[in-house]
């Protein structure tokens, strides 16, 4: 099974561009749901999402777990998790207000993407239609009043990753999750 990677610093990078693209605040759903179509995105394009976050099936479509917890802090958890995020973003009730933008390292190809993403769905201003097309994909399925994870495998199926491909993907995000692991705590 795959481990997700999270990386605060490129999904905190992907917020800024979109609230950058927007031209002042997202609401927290709206900012969600493109971030999401982004990481959807580079899934089906590189086999890798951008922010490493995992994907939940909750009530109002797929939701990066880690970025909704990150929208829900006022101040940086004890693990320093949280800091990059607010020292970039800052979170009220219902909207993401970009504070400052943070130096990005994010890749031309993720950079694409972000630029495909605003030109495709920038336009739209009310959130819930993103939240109602993200309803209509194969991974979502509908949790009740719960939430349900989102299995790497089931992007990729709907991607159109043959079984083989998934595999393969699968074994270098395994390998990729553990020398990140290493670097960031060689002990």
């Amino acid at each position: 099974m795959l481990e997700w990677s999270f990386n605060e610093k490129k999904a905190t990078q992907l917020a800024a561009r979109f609230l950058q693209a927007a031209g002042g605040p997202l609401s927290r759903i709206h900012l969600l749901k493109l971030m999401y179509l982004a990481d959807r995105l580079a899934i089906g394009r590189y086999g890798s999402p951008i922010t490493g976050d995992r994907p939940y099936s909750m009530r109002w479509g797929p939701v990066l777990s880690k970025v909704y917890d990150l929208m829900k802090v006022d101040e940086p958890l004890a693990s320093g998790v949280g800091a990059y995020w607010l020292d970039h973003i800052e979170n009220s009730q219902t909207m993401a207000i970009l504070k400052s933008t943070p130096a990005t390292t994010l890749s031309r190809a993720d950079q694409r993407i972000v630029e495909e993403i605003v030109e495709k769905f920038g336009p739209v201003e009310d959130p819930f239609v993103l939240s109602d097309l993200t309803h209509t994909f194969p991974e979502w399925q509908d949790p009740g009043s719960s939430s349900r994870p989102i299995s790497m495998r089931a992007i990729l199926e709907v991607q159109g990753f043959d079984d083989e491909e998934i595999e393969e993907l699968l074994s270098l995000q395994r390998t990729d999750g553990l020398i990140s692991r290493v670097a960031e705590d060689p002990e």
